[in-house]
């Protein structure tokens, strides 16, 4: 049973489990006397809260049923579910061979293509040591970073990492929080897995769910409800929620996503912030807003019902990119998509790169690029609006060319000179707005 309320003299209410203990019979208010299931770690947390609150998870927890933290927060309050600064080494120390400020190439590896995508690269030593940050790809030898380095790698140590505490489940289980939240909700340094996945979910007026540090191998989503979502690199310290850590060693956001299609759901009247990720699943959009940050990749993204999705890169970070969707990269229904500034790479998509339906497309303040997309680079259909004034014409190639439009009741695939010239636009970078119908 939840407590009834936190102190009202303690600014930060500390709760505690430990999957080493022998039993729940501690209080679970000390790390001497941690709880040792999840269950009834939350189970102390109070019902209403004045201060700050902060559950503390270490070690590896299997759920065996649905977890909702209830807490209502007081205004400009934070609860914080934290996985603690343990790691799981995955691979190394190694020595790096070569490197720019975004890649690190390492000759003796063979590694599997990407299979470190979404996980932590850590430097060990050097001018460049105790950066983390989030890998984007990997070749057989070498890995591409989310943010840059402040300075070209080239001989350092480095380790492959994620989070080593786990929370999975024996069948579904859900983790969510439920309560009322004026401010943040945040869960940070943590891997979820299992066969069917542990869900994350603000259920009822969270101001903003924040997902940081946290690896995500298996099957369900993030789902968020009359709130916001942000995926970020910025994590808080649990002994004082009011300040993030916002150094040069803090550059993780959420890594992994599992392969399950619908990996984040931003639903109801929310808003959400992708930034420095690599989330390999979907980003579904419902009557939402999300803005899509430097360095972040995504298998696709789909926009619908009055929805509005920004996408930018900037200067410091390897591009945006959607790419490997099963389908569309980037779909969009009855919505508005626009490219704020830097290109955004779509490609290998196995559809088209983007289909739009009834939707405002602009890319007049960025642009877009990619190929070996399976069909078109851009669909665009039933009353839908293209604006490129000002960008130079999208180069996102499909197997059946650039583009297709309706241009006097014909759908076909065309170049964008073709459309210049069918069309009656005089200049795809000049004031140019093509509609279809």
């Amino acid at each position: 049973m939840l407590r009834d309320y936190a102190s009202v003299t303690q600014d930060t209410f500390h709760v505690y489990a430990d999957s080493t203990r022998p039993d729940d019979t501690g209080s679970g208010l000390t790390l001497a006397t941690a709880k040792k299931t999840v269950e009834a770690a939350v189970g102390v947390l109070p019902n209403i809260a004045e201060g700050h609150v902060v559950l503390h998870l270490t070690g590896s927890f299997t759920l065996t049923e649905n977890i909702l933290i209830n807490t209502n927060m007081q205004r400009y309050k934070r609860l914080v579910v934290d996985g603690g600064d343990s790691i799981t080494v995955l691979e190394g120390p190694y020595s790096a061979t070569s490197g720019t400020v975004s890649t690190l190439t390492d000759s003796a590896r063979s590694w599997t293509i990407n299979e470190w995508q979404g996980c932590t690269l850590e430097v060990l030593d050097g001018a460049r040591i105790g950066y983390r940050t989030t890998i984007q790809s990997n070749t057989a030898d070498t890995l591409t970073i989310v943010q840059n380095l402040p300075s070209a790698i080239t001989t350092d140590s480095y380790r492959i990492t994620r989070p080593a505490t786990t929370l999975t489940s024996s069948g579904v289980a859900w983790f969510y929080y439920g309560g009322n939240s004026e401010y943040d909700v945040v869960f940070q340094r943590l891997r979820f897995t299992g066969n069917t996945l542990v869900g994350m979910a603000n259920s009822s007026r969270c101001n903003l769910l924040r997902i940081s540090d946290v690896t995500y191998e298996g099957g369900y989503y993030f789902s968020v409800f009359n709130g916001g979502l942000s995926l970020t690199k910025w994590t808080y310290d649990p002994s004082n929620p009011d300040s993030a850590i916002d150094g040069t060693k803090n550059r993780v956001g959420v890594s992994y996503l599992g392969t399950n299609a619908r990996a984040i759901t931003i639903s109801g009247v929310g808003s959400g912030f992708v930034q420095y990720s690599t989330l390999i699943g979907e980003l579904a959009m419902f009557l939402s807003t999300v803005a899509i940050y430097s360095g972040s990749l995504l298998k696709s993204i789909l926009v619908t019902i009055g929805s509005k999705a920004t996408v930018n890169s900037s200067s410091g970070f390897v591009s945006t990119k959607v790419a490997g969707s099963s389908g569309v990269g980037i779909s969009a229904v009855d919505s508005i998509v626009i490219t704020d500034s830097g290109i955004i790479d779509i490609s290998n998509c196995a559809t088209h790169g983007i289909e739009i339906s009834n939707t405002r497309f602009d890319v007049s303040a960025g642009g877009i690029s990619g190929g070996g997309n399976g069909n078109l680079g851009l669909y665009a259909h039933d009353g839908s609006v293209v604006k490129i004034a000002g960008a130079t014409p999208p180069t996102v190639t499909g197997t059946d060319g650039d583009v297709a439009v309706t241009i006097d009741d014909l759908e076909t695939p065309l170049t964008w000179s073709e459309i210049v010239a069918a069309g009656g636009v005089s200049s795809a970078q000049e004031a140019t707005i093509i509609k279809v119908s």
